[in-house]
């Protein structure tokens, strides 16, 4: 998948969160495996039963309408107010997300003489639990998920998030184990060469500093 699969995941995932919350059921069609793969990986059991695939527009749209006169059917007074909720709540979210990577993107290239490059396979560590760490990195390309000692799950990466972001502030071990999902791409931010941006790149460290506490005050990846 690239980038741009796993920004749509991301939307997605967000999007069957807020109808689950407001009871709606979402019918996708023709969708690659590799995006129902995504999906499944992402979404909680309670969340993907509200999931449904088929392999056409016109197979969807006719599930929809047989969902909407069931509906209908059962409770003629429901479904006031419910798209606009819907609609008004994921707008608001993937505007925020659109935001968000306009921002980072920015903000990369700004940061791109001073970051040092590192791609990983599929299956490779990116970081792994108590290893003592060089500096942050920022995903760029890829997906990569974090497990615990135990080898629990415990979230997912992507464009835009900060892989073990106090690297970049001195001597630190990783909380985590990261594997990439997929092949990845990072750009990592040494603490040398944070302190030299500190000193003589004034706006652009706190363009950074401002960034990162935005996407931790979101927590740690994608669920």
């Amino acid at each position: 998948m690239s980038g741009f699969d796993f920004s749509a995941i991301n939307g997605l995932c967000r999007f069957m969160h807020v109808a689950h919350t407001v009871g709606a059921r979402v019918v996708l069609s023709a969708a690659s495996e590799k995006l129902e793969d995504g999906l499944e990986r992402n979404l909680p059991s309670a969340v993907l039963e509200n999931l449904l695939f088929e392999p056409d527009a016109d197979r969807a749209l006719e599930r929809c309408e047989d969902i909407v006169l069931a509906t209908w059917a059962s409770d003629p007074a429901s479904g006031g107010g419910l798209d606009d909720t819907l609609l008004e709540r994921v707008v608001g979210d993937m505007e925020s997300h659109l935001d968000r990577q306009v921002v980072f993107e920015d903000m990369v290239d700004e940061l791109r003489d001073w970051l040092e490059p590192r791609e990983y396979d599929a299956g490779e560590a990116l970081v792994s639990l108590g290893e003592p760490q060089k500096g942050m990195q920022l995903l760029i390309k890829g997906q990569a998920s974090a497990f615990d000692s135990s080898g629990a799950r415990l979230f997912q990466c992507g464009p835009g998030d900060a892989v073990e972001p106090r690297g970049a502030f001195g001597a630190h071990a990783a909380e985590t184990t990261m594997i990439a999902d997929q092949s990845c791409r990072t750009m990592m931010l040494t603490p040398a060469v944070r302190l030299w941006l500190e000193e003589n790149e004034e706006q652009l460290i706190v363009k950074l500093y401002r960034y990162l506490l935005t996407i931790e005050s979101r927590g740690h990846g994608h669920s």
